[in-house]
């Protein structure tokens, strides 16, 4: 099941009085929900089928650059509105105009871009219909898509629409998203429309049909022990009312457990047949015809048959979910076996399943037991939850909290508590954290005290979802606690805390919350923060959030003015531009000015447009910013298109390495054939760049010439790159030697048809072998080692099975490199850096290993000891600019502590500069420690990071 993250809101749309809250909570009284304007759309709906007609409607005012066997299409479109749509088929690629502003006028479209993927044309287009007037920016997304084979009969869309806002129901804040789901977009029609509501509480929404959080007309859903209904109401939709139902709750009367409480099961999507076998028959025929590597297509049918509930059906989810080689199918049909119509003849079986050996099994089984509504299911979670096989207690823990049994809700706080056997309290994460989760979908919740308690946890990740539940609940001095411990949470070593922290402070527009964020990501040695900074404060538009944003850009600290910036480019209107622009007109570092000049291209404005083109046309150091942003900017446009076409023919190997990467992203299939010329470039970024798109490219036509360029090619790094590109392309041995892939190609060129689905590489064992460093490979013949020589690389070695006689880090680490040069031909090009206080090199540039420099190195290795600093910057800086080097190999055992920067965000900087368009990988080793610093440096270099 996709499920789509849908965070706690506390901006709480529109509410009643707390009058009327608490009259809510008698079931007395309904509840109102004012509904906005949502922008995307969180799960997946049923996309619609179109119909064409070859003759032009009246009254239509086509496009100038019309072909001549147009296909016209016309869709209803909310309250007696229409959207018209042309088509046409070239022979390469659909081309379609859609009248964005329902005005019949097709003279001010532009035909779209179309993107290829998996055997199938994709586009995107925005429109504002009518009825959205008065939601301000608020648009409709429509997907629309057809198989490359036939376009014309094939072609359908999807409408990505809905409303949300949040209510207080059984004292938790809880998200509410209204969905039309017949592409209609006809919020008023309520046989259309359905509601999801986040009814365990726990800020997620499941947005699949058939969850349990996905409710259509006339079905009531249940928090607690109250049972709901709603209605739309409203023109357009404009709100929900929730309502108190007369029914009473349903419970199932358990053969062993008197007292389980259950929440009504939704209906089936579709109910039984009149004639199982033909109806189950015809599904699976459908099933088996599919192309079995589009996962989307099986997956709907997958549904369709588990909404047969006949116990043929039930035979075919079985044999998915023994057979079939996609695991995410066979995990899919078995959840979807949960359905009280499956139970008198599928209980046991899934019972079995959750007591098996398959790992990957346990949560779908217990996902459907639970859902069918197993009166059992009690005692068979008591029973795992004390297994010693950890999966199957990690699932258990959470189902606990599910079955809100007295029973079950004790278990899951005894494993909560690390009391039960095998639990201890700073050990098994996973159980404690999952029985948590279960605690919270309970009626009454985890208890406060609880809650409170958990903020100090050890599990850092325990201390999120406290601090969650008590933001969603509506109680000022739990929200001062909530702000406090989010204030702090810089310290924490939990990237999900870090997040929960954010949420917290972005909950509102309040400037002293704004600031702890800003603080927040500009201290989180992971880096890892910003993404979600932008996005939760880029909705706040008030006078003083701008302002306070205004602050931060022009007087703030560097990191917290790029942040600021990149809120800015997220408006993405002119006001957002304006102010970017305004900053690099006044005084900005340099760092801080390359940031701004990448977000402007985000955020999509025209005179954005115009100051980058400007700007990449000029020698400067922003020139290479404007680049990337004009990628960021997008191949929709003509201008861009133009320009970064014609960087692929710059006499600045810079430029080229830029461009290549916008068009690798635009993931048009087409570009391809303009980027092939790029593999013989003199400069090997260029190539490898080129290598890396045509991946993502995936054209028939650059097979040959990535075969031609494995027989030429002297760089292992490039060697492995292509053939790992020709892997994805054709599905062959990755390993092939050029000699092998020329044979191959030669053989196969005539009647090759590439694959619809790319090829997946085997994962890689963590067996560390003789010929690695400290387990990497090196992949790589043009390699600089770049070693900690600090004081601290006297202390004793980590276990190693191949020198254990090493005295300490630095003697192992020095035997490491040795062992890994050893391995290489006499061709490759290797030097070795040492850093402590200041930097050793064993030579000023890369040195050919014949047997006169191998010696040369072993005797600048043997003299060396530990001793003084941890100089990181200056020893990675002179590595990065050795001439032909492809690959460093950086290891270190502390924090830096002398040279130029020692500053994690300093030393990313300054390597960012170095390395943006250079493309050398950076692997990187940390012993004895964890180091945010080396992690993000492998993570923003294309480099590997591991700790020993």
């Amino acid at each position: 099941m996709n499920c789509a993250r849908l965070l706690v809101c506390l901006a709480l749309v529109g509410l009643a009085c707390s009058s009327a809250a608490a009259a809510q909570r008698s079931k007395q009284s309904t509840v109102r929900v004012p509904l906005q304007w949502q922008e995307g759309q969180q799960g997946v709906y049923g996309f619609q089928a179109i119909a064409s007609s070859p003759f032009s409607p009246r009254g239509v005012t086509l496009p100038t650059a019309l072909g001549e066997a147009p296909h016209f299409i016309t869709l209803p479109f909310g309250d007696q509105q229409t959207l018209r749509l042309i088509l046409e088929l070239d022979g390469q690629s659909p081309m379609l105009w859609v009248d964005r502003d329902f005005d019949s006028d097709f003279s001010d479209e532009q035909a779209l871009a179309w993107t290829r993927s998996k055997g199938a044309w994709h586009c995107t287009v925005d429109v504002v219909p009518s009825f959205l007037e008065g939601a301000a920016d608020s648009k409709v997304s429509l997907d629309f898509r057809c198989r490359v084979s036939d376009p014309l009969t094939t072609l359908e869309y999807l409408a990505l629409i809905h409303k949300s806002g949040s209510v207080v129901l059984a004292e938790r804040a809880r998200e509410v998203i209204l969905v039309d789901e017949s592409s209609a977009l006809d919020l008023s029609a309520a046989q259309h429309v359905a509601l999801m509501i986040d009814t365990d509480g726990d800020g997620f929404l499941a947005t699949e049909h058939g969850s349990h959080e996905h409710f259509h007309a006339g079905e009531s859903f249940q928090i607690g022990a109250e049972i709901w209904e709603y209605r739309v109401i409203g023109r357009k939709g404009a709100s929900v009312l929730l309502v108190p139902s007369d029914v009473p709750a349903k419970r199932v009367r358990p053969k062993s457990q008197a007292d389980i409480a259950w929440r009504p099961y939704p209906k089936p999507l579709a109910p039984p047949l009149d004639s199982d076998g033909v109806s189950v028959a015809s599904l699976v025929a459908k099933y088996e015809q599919e192309d079995r590597l589009l996962l989307a297509e099986r997956t709907s049918t997958v549904h369709e048959l588990a909404g047969v509930g006949s116990r043929a059906a039930f035979a075919m989810l079985k044999s998915i979910a023994q057979s079939d080689k996609d695991p995410r199918l066979q995990r899919l049909a078995i959840r979807l076996m949960g359905r009280p119509e499956y139970f008198d003849f599928g209980s046991e079986w899934l019972k079995d399943l959750a007591l098996g050996a398959e790992p990957n099994l346990v949560e779908p089984a217990l996902t459907a037991l639970y859902l069918m509504r197993d009166p059992e299911l009690g005692v068979l979670l008591t029973a795992l939850s004390q297994s010693k096989r950890m999966e199957c207690a990690v699932q258990a823990a959470l189902f606990l909290g599910y079955v809100e049994s007295p029973k079950s809700i004790k278990a899951a706080q005894k494993l909560l508590n690390g009391d039960q056997a095998g639990v201890r309290r700073n050990a098994n994460g996973g159980v404690r954290r999952n029985a948590y989760r279960g605690l919270r979908t309970t009626a009454a919740g985890p208890p406060l005290d609880v809650m409170l308690a958990l903020l100090t946890d050890p599990d850092w990740d325990l201390r999120a979802m406290a601090l969650l539940d008590l933001m969603a609940i509506r109680n000022p001095h739990l929200s001062r606690h909530s702000r406090a411990a989010a204030s702090e949470a810089v310290q924490g070593r939990s990237q999900d805390y870090l997040d929960a922290a954010l949420i917290v402070l972005t909950a509102s527009d309040e400037v002293a919350n704004i600031r702890a964020a800003f603080d927040l990501v500009a201290h989180n040695p992971w880096g890892n923060s910003q993404e979600l900074a932008v996005q939760r404060l880029s909705r706040f538009r008030s006078p003083r959030a701008v302002k306070e944003f205004q602050n931060q850009l022009r007087s703030g600290p560097p990191t917290q003015q790029i942040l600021a910036g990149w809120v800015f480019a997220a408006f993405k209107d002119q006001q957002g531009f304006d102010y970017l622009s305004k900053q690099l007109r006044g005084e900005v570092t340099s760092h801080v000015a390359i940031e701004l000049v990448k977000a402007i291209g985000e955020s999509g404005s025209p005179g954005g447009l115009k100051l980058l083109l400007s700007k990449a046309r000029q020698q400067s150091p922003l020139r290479l910013a404007a680049i990337e942003g004009l990628g960021r900017f997008g191949l929709h446009n003509d201008e861009v298109r133009e320009f970064l076409l014609g960087m692929l023919s710059s006499d600045y190997w810079q430029d080229r390495v830029l461009a290549i990467d916008a068009f690798a992203d635009s993931g048009d299939t087409a570009y391809a054939l303009s980027l092939i010329p790029s593999l013989e470039h003199d400069h090997w970024p260029v190539r490898l760049a080129a290598i890396e798109a045509l991946r993502k490219l995936r054209h028939r036509a650059s097979i040959s010439p990535l075969v031609a360029l494995m027989q030429v090619e002297d760089h292992l790094r490039l060697q492995k790159a292509a053939g790992q590109t020709l892997f994805m392309l054709t599905g062959q041995n990755p390993h092939r030697s050029p000699e092998a892939w020329r044979g191959w190609w030669e053989n196969a060129a005539a009647n090759f048809r590439m694959s619809e689905t790319v090829p997946q590489p085997k994962a890689q064992g963590g067996t560390v072998s003789k010929s690695t460093f400290y387990g990497l490979s090196l992949e790589s013949d043009h390699v600089v080692f770049v070693i900690d020589q600090s004081g601290s690389m006297s202390a004793s070695a980590p276990a190693d099975e191949y020198m254990p006689h090493v005295s300490n880090r630095l003697e192992q680490a020095l035997a490491n490199a040795v062992r890994s040069v050893e391995i290489l031909k006499e061709d490759a090009m290797v030097n070795v850096v040492l850093f402590s206080n200041g930097v050793q090199r064993w030579k000023n540039e890369l040195q050919p290993l014949n047997e006169k420099n191998r010696k040369s190195l072993m005797n600048f290795l043997d003299v060396q000891g530990p001793d003084g600093g941890t100089n990181l910057f200056d020893g990675l800086e002179f590595a990065l600019k050795q001439k032909g080097v492809d690959r460093i190999l950086l290891l270190s055992d502390g924090q830096p502590s002398a040279g130029r920067f020692t500053a994690t965000e300093d030393i990313l900087r300054e390597v960012r500069k170095m390395n943006q368009a250079n493309r050398i990988a950076i692997d990187c080793v940390a012993l004895g420690m964890e180091s945010p610093l080396l992690k993000r440096l492998a993570e923003e270099n294309d480099g590997r990071y591991i700790e020993r």
